[in-house]
């Protein structure tokens, strides 16, 4: 039987785990602690975070706090699966610029928030509906995105600061 280019986009949406390097603060980059993982975690001194990704790869939101551990972030995501039911949205304006974002709260703990900012507040709400959607029917991509450390000093001696990232299987 042949698919439908509706069902290849379901099969792509996917969770993908983002890798911090020790020398990369996550906080500075989004993504601050979450201080709620077990004591025994398998801890490598690296941070994780998750991005969920749209089969075209748009963005369609991500967590809000970084772990200690590549299973305390799949834990999260399992969290988020597990109360989707009861995400509750939080539509706010930025107000030095106007534009909207949106934050998904769980017993009201922040837990998920958007990607990119929106002109109108409709569209906010209408990003976390995409968002709640997507979740039920992502899986799980293998391996994680590892954000490199781009620091490096360019030929007049100032630092250049940047994140990039490449494909791992880590």
């Amino acid at each position: 039987m042949k698919s439908s280019a509706r069902d290849h986009d379901v099969a792509d949406i996917r969770f993908v785990i983002l890798s911090f390097p020790p020398s990369l603060d996550p906080a500075a980059l989004g993504f601050p602690p979450s201080g709620d993982e077990p004591e025994d975690a398998d801890v490598d001194g690296w941070s994780y975070a998750w991005r969920l990704v749209a089969g075209n790869n748009r963005r369609l939101g991500h967590s809000v706090h970084s772990q200690i551990s590549r299973t305390g972030v799949v834990d999260a995501i399992a969290r988020v699966r597990a109360g989707l039911d009861q995400l509750v949205p939080r539509v706010l304006a930025e107000e030095s610029t106007g534009l909207w974002t949106w934050c998904a709260e769980l017993d009201g703990v922040p837990v998920a928030t958007c990607s990119h900012d929106y002109e109108r507040a409709r569209d906010g709400y209408a990003g976390f509906d995409k968002f709640r959607d997507a979740v039920g029917r992502a899986q799980l991509a293998e391996g994680a995105l590892i954000l490199r450390d781009l620091r490096s000093r360019d030929l007049r001696g100032s630092v250049s600061v940047g994140v990039g990232a490449g494909e791992s299987k880590r």
